[in-house]
């Protein structure tokens, strides 16, 4: 026949082309399961943990629930107030763990024609739990510690200890595995013993309040 129309090749035989082409239809190593990150490592899922430590930092109002006797001749108010708080938590795997809290609060307000400064402080570990939904967090503490209350007028100044204790409900959303911004709702509540002498025979000495914050929280 005629060779007008020959046509010269080599082809590349490849033995494997199977498994070759297998491989690269596999699954990704990052999967979504459940719309949570998960690593594939064998057959094993490790859902996204819960970080160890915690360093946080929330500031608010403060409002509190007593009765206050306030003498004559005063302006203004202390049972409302600027609020804060910082504290340290370490949780275990299985969400629980310890902590401990610094709690402050400020209130002022006109005695006599003075002005009258208060200070609430509160020191305390506390118990911690810690449960993780994709990016959001919620947490509870509960906590006892110690109470104190300071009161002051120009050279003038009074204060008094006691028990105290502490319950707060938060939620924090996680801008990245280290930082988040959460809101806080609390309440914290002292005896204080020193007060009774100036109070009604059927009343106690002691300051309870509720807080709203809001803040910062640093985990690692």
């Amino acid at each position: 026949g005629s060779n007008c129309h020959q046509i010269e090749g080599r082809m590349l035989w490849m033995p494997d082309t199977l498994n070759w082409d297998s491989a690269h239809n596999a699954e990704p190593m990052v999967m979504v399961l459940n719309n949570t990150n998960v690593e594939l490592s064998g057959q094993n899922y490790q859902p996204k943990k819960l970080a160890k430590n915690t360093f946080y930092g929330s500031v608010g109002l403060g409002w509190i629930t007593s009765k206050i006797y306030m003498p004559q001749n005063s302006r203004g108010s202390i049972k409302n107030g600027i609020d804060w708080t910082f504290g340290y938590d370490w949780v275990s795997k299985s969400k629980w763990g310890v902590g401990f809290k610094y709690s402050g609060y400020h209130s002022s307000c006109i005695v006599e024609g003075s002005n009258l400064d208060v200070t609430i402080t509160y020191l305390a570990p506390q118990l911690v739990y810690r449960t993780q939904f994709e990016k959001w967090t919620l947490e509870e503490h509960f906590g006892i510690g110690y109470y104190r209350y300071n009161e002051s007028a120009g050279r003038y100044g009074y204060f008094v200890g006691g028990f105290g204790y502490n319950f707060d409900f938060g939620l924090e959303y996680l801008l990245s595995k280290n930082f988040g911004l959460c809101a806080n709702i609390g309440y914290l509540g002292g005896r204080l013993s020193g007060m009774d002498d100036n109070l009604p025979d059927d009343t106690f000495g002691g300051i309870f309040r509720v807080n709203l914050l809001a803040g910062v929280r640093f985990h690692f």
